[in-house]
Parts: C-alpha cells; sequence; structure tokens
C-alpha cells in the first residue's frame, strides 16, 4: 500500500485535492446559508482598486491546497530514505526472481520443443505400426484357422500318426 502511494505521488495529490474542494464546496455552501448578504461596495471606489482587491484575494481552497502539497511533500521526504533502503534490499531479489523466471520460461520452450519432437515420433511410429499390421480382433482370427482348413491341403495327405509306439 505504501509502494502504491508512493509511486503514485501525483494521483494521490490530486484525489487529496479533490475531496478538500468538496469538503470546500460544502463549508462555502453551509457559510453563505448563514451570513447576511453582505451590501454592494460603494460606488465611489476606483475600478482599478476594485481589481486589484479582487485579485488579491486568495480562495480558501487554493491556501487548503498549498498547505496539504506541503504536509504531503514533508511527509514523502520523511519516508523517502526508508522506502530507497528497502528498494535497495528488494532489487537483488527480484533480480534472482527475473533470472529465475527467465530459466524457467527457457526450460519450459526446450519442455514444448521435445514434446512436439516426441509427438511427431509417435504418430509417426503409430502410423506405421498401422500400416504393417493389420486391425486383428479374435473374430478375425478365427476365420483365419477356418479358411485355412478350408484351404489347406486334405487330411489324407496329413495321417494321424501317434508318436508313441507301443
Amino acid at each position: 500500500m505504501i509502494e502504491f502511494i508512493f509511486n503514485n505521488i501525483p494521483l494521490v495529490i490530486i484525489i487529496i485535492g479533490g475531496i478538500l474542494s468538496l469538503l470546500g464546496r460544502k463549508e462555502n455552501n453551509k457559510d453563505t446559508s448563514t451570513k447576511p448578504i453582505n451590501p454592494l461596495p460603494p460606488v465611489k471606489k476606483d475600478i482599478r482598486q476594485a481589481e486589484k482587491t479582487t485579485e488579491k484575494k486568495e480562495k480558501p481552497f487554493d491556501v487548503l491546497k498549498r498547505e496539504m502539497e506541503e504536509k504531503l511533500r514533508q511527509e514523502v521526504q520523511k519516508h523517502l530514505p526508508t522506502v530507497t533502503q528497502q528498494a535497495k534490499k528488494i532489487r537483488p531479489v527480484i533480480e534472482e526472481k527475473k533470472t529465475e523466471v527467465a530459466q524457467t520460461a527457457q526450460t519450459t520452450k526446450q519442455l514444448q520443443q521435445e514434446y512436439t519432437k516426441l509427438k511427431t515420433e509417435l504418430s509417426r511410429k503409430q502410423a506405421m505400426a498401422s500400416q504393417l499390421l493389420p486391425n486383428r480382433s479374435a473374430h478375425k482370427v478365427v476365420e483365419g484357422i477356418i479358411w485355412s482348413e478350408i484351404l489347406g491341403p486334405p487330411r489324407a495327405k496329413k495321417p494321424f500318426r501317434p508318436n508313441n509306439k507301443i
């Protein structure tokens, strides 16, 4: 959270300024409703003097804004040394993690290449196996044995002779 604030100081200033402007508007609305209406200044004043007096007056929002910016600068300056020390401590760890991520990415890429090679080799071997050996099932094997008996030599040419003679 602190890192986010220090990394986005302009955004924080804008948010604080917006909040203060809303608060300033609410206070101005309350003040105008309770204050009586001031009569117009006398006409005898010189126009140049009237312009000078309006130019010299600062809006309360501008004063508050300046004060808040100064407080914020002081707060940032107060915490800046600790943040820089923490950043110095964290940098080597970040660099180490970057190298680990790079190495992991490299090994992942190598493994992906190896995987694709093995996958293509497997598909090639499966294609070769399917071409060399026809698809066999038990039913086809039985049919093959029956056809070999039918088409083979007759039984008379292969007489049955027992091996043990008595």
